[in-house]
């Protein structure tokens, strides 16, 4: 059961995705808007990454440079001033929720855009579940979540290289929504040049997606049979459908199996893929080489090495024990 609203700490919460953010991202690499400001111009369209891919911020320069390379008319926005709401709302802070909420509504229709591609899951769900059914009356533009975005302009997307690999594509069953995504997905997915899409793993005790309370708390023991239910399908690598998923996942990386978001893949076909540096994160041995890794990244926020030090400590705190863990098997 997760905290009361008065007992949950959301500035720690928030605080958290931006230190993570420091260490994956450089200054000159974060291109959407994560403080609002007024816009000079209406677009076409409005990418809403959210919160929490930040944390993973390579996703978030490969679904703004596949946009580029697609030549969209559009702006992305995301992080703490963007807030859907969610977050609050999930800690019974009803009333706070629905002001973030609000808040976040106003500003997106400040673009004049006629279609807002949803990149996060939890957002989709507050968006779908909450705020237009209760906050406003008319969003005033077509939601889309950015399989479906994607998939609809496949045959348009300018690929110049193929990526060959067999994928297994990790998915949530039993959400109408969440099923929808994946079924764009693997539309997607069969599109880009040189996959070969040999099936899907999945467990309906995972939730929406894996950072659900039920997700969190069934993927450690379900994690390993779906690898090897990948395995057992061919597969040289698990996809992952969304950024919370695949933050769960890196750490299952083996020589054997890799794992990718599929963001990652269309990228990489289309000339702009990102290096997963948090990827590198989960998988080193200590807070040092955390430190030492990412260090072009912290430095160009002005961090010192004492300060990126203890941010690596504070939010990668179990990176030497799965090391040494991995090390036993």
């Amino acid at each position: 059961m997760s905290k009361r609203s008065d007992e949950y700490d959301y500035a720690g919460h928030f605080r958290a995705i931006r230190e993570q953010e420091r260490l994956v991202l450089a200054a000159d690499e974060i291109t959407w808007r994560e403080k609002y400001e007024t816009p000079a111009r209406p677009v076409d369209a409005l990418l809403y990454l959210g919160c929490h891919v930040m944390v993973t911020g390579h996703l978030a320069v490969e679904v703004t440079s596949v946009l580029d390379r697609i030549g969209l008319d559009y702006e992305a926005v995301g992080g703490m001033q963007f807030c859907c709401g969610i977050v609050h709302h999930s800690h019974g802070a009803s009333e706070a929720a629905d002001r973030i909420s609000s808040a976040t509504v106003e500003r997106m229709r400040s673009y004049g855009a006629k279609t807002l591609i949803m990149w996060c899951p939890s957002c989709d769900l507050q968006f779908e579940e909450v705020i237009v059914p209760a906050l406003v009356s008319d969003l005033g533009m077509q939601i889309t979540h950015a399989t479906q975005f994607l998939a609809d302009r496949a045959s348009e997307l300018p690929f110049v290289a193929p990526v060959t690999s067999r994928v297994a594509l990790h998915t949530h069953v039993g959400h109408r929504r969440q099923e929808r995504d994946a079924q764009a997905c693997l539309s997607l997915l069969s599109a880009i040049p040189g996959i070969e899409v040999v099936g899907t793993v999945s467990s309906p005790s995972l939730g929406y997606d894996c950072v659900t309370p039920e997700g969190l708390r069934n993927l450690p023991a379900q994690r390993d049979q779906l690898l090897d239910d990948a395995r057992a399908l061919g597969a040289d690598t698990v996809v992952t459908l969304y950024h919370s998923c695949h933050r769960q996942w890196c750490a299952a990386q083996t020589d054997d199996l890799r794992v990718r978001n599929y963001i990652s893949l269309v990228a990489e076909s289309l000339g702009c893929g990102a290096d997963d540096r948090y990827m590198r994160l989960r998988h080193a041995n200590s807070a040092d080489e955390i430190v030492n890794v990412s260090e072009d990244q912290w430095r160009s926020h002005g961090w010192t090495p004492e300060r990126a030090g203890k941010v690596a400590e504070t939010n990668f705190p179990g990176v030497a024990a799965a090391h040494n863990a991995k090390k036993q098997r």
